[in-house]
């Protein structure tokens, strides 16, 4: 496959707009540091067709498998891309140019994945945490909202966030370090009995085991994320 060079032209477009400068700027990089993906639709995903060499052990933190082929899930994506380490092609068009950032903002917002989460994610990230979607089979990250968390605690947690370490493997994570919840900046403040049922809910696989524990990430539609303990 044939690719154009790499260069990030973001046209800033609500809500990306509210991010700044930094998401915009133009990035470039060499080909040896690209990897290569295609967007698959029906899989909500991006497909991994060919990874830069010596990043095999970064993969094994994001995404998932199925058929022994590396999926991407779009917050994956989209920040890899951002760093100018991933270009992702359309997979419904026959063009084998890169999809410009802000088509890749566009694919977010189609699979519902909403801004404020995207933001949690990329801040724990460049924290060094590996970040993964609390319970794929749920959907989707969501915010958490206070007003109906009772009714919906399952699934109400966006991410497993992991400690990094060397070795760390998609089929046996081992336990997390805690389990991210995220809302609004300006949300009202969760009260404890919808805080506890979101933590009973997020360990009923395992009801011998202790009730993860969880933290609470506040986003501002700035970029500004606030990172609280709970408990």
């Amino acid at each position: 496959m044939c690719l154009t060079p790499l260069t990030h032209e973001m046209e800033m477009t609500e809500p990306a707009s509210q991010l700044g400068a930094e998401i915009g700027a133009a990035k470039t990089c060499k080909w040896r540091n690209l990897s290569v993906a295609v967007w698959r639709p029906e899989l909500r995903a991006a497909e991994v067709l060919r990874s830069a060499k010596g990043r095999g052990a970064d993969w094994q933190r994001l995404g998932f498998e199925r058929e022994r082929r590396q999926y991407l899930y779009i917050e994956d994506a989209l920040l890899l891309a951002e760093r100018a380490l991933l270009a992702v092609v359309d997979g419904a068009g026959e063009s084998a140019e890169a999809v410009p950032l802000r088509r890749l903002w566009d694919f977010m917002a189609w699979e519902g994945v909403d801004l404020r989460c995207y933001l949690a994610y990329k801040h724990l990230r460049e924290q060094g945490f590996i970040v993964r979607r609390c319970r794929p089979d749920y959907g989707v990250p969501r915010l958490f909202r206070a007003a109906s968390a009772l009714d919906s605690a399952h699934g109400a947690a966006a991410f497993e966030v992991f400690a990094p370490r060397a070795g760390f493997s998609r089929a046996r994570p081992g336990p997390a370090a805690f389990v991210l919840l995220v809302c609004e900046l300006d949300d009202p403040v969760p009260e404890l009995a919808q805080l506890a049922a979101v933590q009973r809910a997020a360990g009923a696989d395992d009801l011998a085991a202790p009730p993860p524990q969880f933290k609470v990430c506040a986003v501002d539609s700035d970029g500004t994320a606030l990172l609280f303990d709970v408990g």
